[in-house]
């Protein structure tokens, strides 16, 4: 969901009508029901109000607050104990029913009831009671006064409303088992990047989330995750610098790990709303001294067997490669505001700005884990010496002249105009 798109649909406040019990009762991706509605809506609104039902009991309360301050959300989340009033010209989003959704479902509701001019209720096709309402701002008050004149929302139905079925958005109720678990899954599979590759998305992603499902219900977080894997990576590159081949594969069979594993703090964070800039920051780094020590040992290793000197001159050339490409591949790809920058470029163009995020990838372990089969690791070393020395060369030449573009399109400085008119 992009920052434009919330800017368009204006300000939208949420209201969530906790009097299921499976709000509090049921947990998907191991978040209440209730958590995951008030994680999805502060991301997409500008203010959310939880309305204190029965329900929510001073242990939910607590429990709800503390979950909150955890997470990085954008609007902020208070307590009522009856509906209030909202601002002149908002959008009201009412939440009634336990359900599943995502951001960009409400978003979307949003969009389409400010469009049509009209409060919708959004629902799949089977679903008998609606999980979303949205009123645009004419019609906002109007709904806020029928909930405060309803005791069931089960009865609500303002007068004049359409049915918005969410479409591919995600939307899901849950009231048993099936549900939850249905659920469950359509919160993982969103959980997926993407930009991942061809291998991520048929391989590492199936591993991945295999082993993420059971760590959702523990407290395990991202960042511990990200550490974890870190270390498998170092000791699978340490492993390449043993003599025996035994060890090597060993070595390269944990490189293999540390790629899948790298799926799933992303997707732990993602599934339950935990992501934040330090946690991307750390993954982003670790996963550059994993690559550049597992680059450095394929041919380091081969050297101190007694290979030719050639292997230590290239490998510490590979990883001094390695590493100096991680600044511009930082600033290229990043930075959350890169796909604003990037120019779209036609389907059948060549796109230098996706060759290059494609290469920045983690694929190539898998090389390394064929060649350790025959005992042939260090083949590796002069293939990554010539990708390593394409691929730096490239990203620093999109850096350079992204800096370079950026400079030639920022405003005259005010000074500059001050000293003109003097003159």
């Amino acid at each position: 969901m992009g920052e434009d798109e919330r800017r368009r649909n204006g300000v939208i406040q949420v209201l969530i009508v906790p009097t299921d019990p499976a709000f509090i009762s049921v947990r998907v991706g191991g978040l209440s029901v209730l958590l995951r509605a008030v994680c999805a809506v502060a991301r997409a609104a500008d203010r959310v109000t939880i309305l204190r039902t029965p329900l929510c009991t001073a242990g939910v309360t607590a429990a709800i607050d503390r979950e909150v301050r955890r997470r990085e959300l954008l609007a902020p989340v208070e307590w009522a104990a009856a509906p209030g009033e909202i601002p002149e010209g908002a959008a009201l989003v009412l939440v009634t029913a336990a359900a599943v959704f995502e951001p960009a479902t409400v978003v979307a509701l949003v969009s389409k009831a400010r469009a049509e001019r009209r409060t919708l209720r959004c629902r799949r096709r089977d679903d008998a009671s609606t999980a979303l309402w949205c009123a645009p701002p004419e019609q906002a008050r109007a709904l806020l006064e029928q909930l405060r004149e309803t005791a069931d929302v089960g009865r609500l139905d303002p007068p004049s409303a359409g049915d918005s079925d969410p479409g591919a958005a995600l939307l899901e109720r849950v009231f048993d088992d099936e549900s939850r678990r249905r659920a469950d899954d359509a919160v993982l599979a969103r959980a997926r990047k993407q930009s991942d590759s061809a291998v991520a998305k048929f391989f590492d992603r199936r591993v991945s989330a295999a082993l993420t499902r059971p760590l959702l219900d523990t407290r395990v977080t991202p960042n511990h995750v990200t550490i974890a894997n870190t270390l498998v990576g170092l000791a699978g590159a340490l492993l390449l610098l043993a003599p025996a081949h035994a060890a090597r594969l060993a070595g390269a069979l944990l490189l293999v790990l540390t790629v899948i594993l790298d799926g799933c703090d992303g997707e732990v964070a993602r599934v339950k709303f935990l992501e934040s800039n330090a946690g991307r920051l750390l993954d982003f780094f670790t996963d550059n001294v994993v690559n550049a020590t597992a680059i450095l040992a394929t041919g380091l290793g081969h050297y101190l067997s007694g290979g030719h000197g050639f292997f230590y001159y290239a490998s510490v050339a590979t990883f001094v490669l390695a590493l100096g490409s991680v600044p511009p591949v930082y600033f290229l790809f990043f930075r959350e505001h890169k796909a604003a920058s990037f120019r779209e470029a036609p389907a059948e163009a060549f796109d230098p700005y996706r060759a290059a995020e494609g290469m920045s990838g983690r694929d190539f372990v898998y090389l390394i884990f064929l060649l350790a089969i025959p005992d042939r690791v260090y083949w590796f070393t002069p293939i990554s010496l010539v990708g390593l020395s394409v691929f730096f060369l490239l990203v620093t030449t999109l850096a350079v002249g992204r800096l370079l573009e950026s400079a030639r399109t920022l405003p005259a400085s005010p000074l500059v105009g001050a000293a003109g008119e003097h003159k």
